[in-house]
């Protein structure tokens, strides 16, 4: 699946939903990849919730729509 912002930012979203820590989801990517998720691990860490809860929302729903987008493809 390919998402706008790419996979790794969808694994960190899901990884997240599915119980793991921002840095655990962080950890099981490469150097380069963990560059490329850093600002969705920061918001995710935020010590605002409403900030963590919008990052969340907002990468899980990317995933949504990239399984909308190739269901009616």
């Amino acid at each position: 699946m390919s998402t706008p912002d790419g996979w790794e930012n969808a694994f960190v979203a899901m990884s997240v939903a599915l119980g793991a820590s921002p840095e655990e989801a962080c950890a099981a990517l490469d150097e380069s990849a963990q560059g490329r998720v850093a600002a969705l691990v920061q918001a995710l860490s935020h010590p605002v919730r409403e900030t963590r809860a919008k990052a969340l929302a907002s990468g899980l729903a990317r995933i949504a729509i990239a399984i909308e987008k190739a269901r009616l493809a």
